[in-house]
């Protein structure tokens, strides 16, 4: 007793008296008595309440103030306690215990670096505090909520459907996409949420259960949305239907690849070798050799025909013949030839999407030109909103159009 007024004595006088060195030493002591790291809590300066959130000793009745704390370091520091870091199983699981409450706090800062301290830390242990875990999973940045919603064995099927249900960002599906075992309900959500990127990662992974309704009509919307035909066409094990399903589906510089596969029947090869054959008919009319037409007449030679159709153009660009695609762009799109050409010329994304527009083509076709035509870098493409629909106004695109007017 005499000891602890002693030390008692000591530590109230460093209080008073003491510079911030002292007092983040005393704060920082696991031997200094809890009321005293109690009252330390509310010293002015923020080391010294960082030591405190960092010192085991610190008694729980603390944590609550320390988590609403002005300064985000210390918050910071008390997360990282909270989470164990470096301690053992119990130890750890009897700290998210004790401060659950705190916890649920901390889950709700306004800074992010405070709720990735604790994403981090609860990704991957299948004891992690579930309530906790479903909040980070839900949480709108997507450095908090990836990490978990791709590593948390703590999540159910039920709870990954209702996130995709209920409007999940692209990157949150793209991160359920790449879970380990991905169940066919899981599947099925991400497919009918038709996030285009997390539907290729999802096809690529090859632990995700696909349901054979789920993968069929994957493949059929795989017409209108090419990147993810080369998913498909490279997955194993998918069964003749869905084969044959594909071989009418995919850009034709793929069915070869398709027919190269080793697990093909003599029926699916035969209809795959009919497809290619059908391709080859339905490519545009080219010139026999020497006659001299050049890529805008014979564009304008099938315009007048009523032949310049969205398949006729989409053949001419999976087959490289670019110059026949942009005065064929032209016609569709009633502009001169030279307009055309400049505006292919200047790489950029909105443009390409304002001229597809203008020429009565889809959305995806648009990101098919950045990627081809104007060889734009694959950061700096303009995507389909939600995969389908153009990403600016009619009134947006005609204002982008008239900046090339002559």
């Amino acid at each position: 007793m005499a000891q602890a007024a002693v030390d008692y004595s000591r530590a109230r006088t460093i209080i008073e008296q003491g510079d911030v060195d002292a007092r983040v030493a005393l704060a920082r002591d696991p031997g200094t008595l809890p009321e005293i790291l109690f009252f330390l809590v509310k010293d002015p300066v923020a080391e010294v309440r960082r030591a405190v959130a960092e010192n085991p000793a610190t008694p729980v009745k603390a944590g609550p103030v320390l988590a609403r704390d002005d300064d985000v370091g210390v918050r910071c520091a008390l997360a990282r306690k909270l989470v164990g870091d470096g301690l053992a199983i119990q130890a750890r699981r009897d700290m998210w215990r004790m401060g659950f409450t705190i916890l649920e706090t901390l889950a709700r800062d306004q800074v992010l670096r405070v709720r990735r301290v604790l994403a981090e830390a609860f990704q991957s242990p299948p004891d992690a505090p579930r309530e906790i875990v479903l909040g980070l999973a839900r949480d709108r940045e997507a450095d908090v909520a990836a990490p978990v919603l791709q590593h948390s064995p703590v999540l159910t099927d039920d709870d990954i459907v209702s996130i995709v249900r209920d409007g999940a960002p692209d990157w949150a599906q793209e991160a359920i996409a790449g879970r380990d075992a991905i169940s066919p309900a899981v599947s099925e959500a991400l497919a009918t949420a038709g996030s285009v990127p997390a539907v290729v990662r999802m096809i690529d992974n090859q632990s995700a259960r696909i349901a054979e309704p789920t993968m069929e009509r994957i493949v059929d919307r795989a017409a209108e949305v090419p990147e993810w035909q080369g998913p498909l066409v490279t997955r194993p094990k998918l069964s003749q239907g869905v084969l044959m399903r594909l071989a009418r589906v995919v850009a034709a510089p793929l069915l070869g690849l398709l027919r190269g596969r080793g697990d093909l029947d003599a029926a699916t090869a035969s209809d795959i070798d009919r497809t290619i054959d059908r391709r080859k008919d339905e490519s545009p009319a080219r010139p026999a050799h020497g006659h001299g037409e050049s890529p805008g007449q014979r564009a304008r030679r099938m315009y007048k025909a009523k032949a310049l159709n969205d398949n006729a153009i989409a053949v001419a660009l999976e087959n490289g013949d670019h110059s026949f695609v942009v005065e064929a762009l032209a016609l569709r799109a009633g502009l001169p030839g030279a307009r055309a050409r400049r505006m292919v010329a200047v790489k950029n994304g909105k443009t390409m999407m304002a001229l597809a527009w203008k020429a009565g083509l889809s959305a995806r076709f648009a990101m098919d030109m950045q990627r081809t035509l104007a060889h734009i870098p694959p950061p700096a493409i303009v995507n389909a909103r939600d995969g389908l629909d153009f990403p600016f106004t009619a009134a947006e695109m005609t204002q982008h159009l008239a900046l090339f007017e002559d």
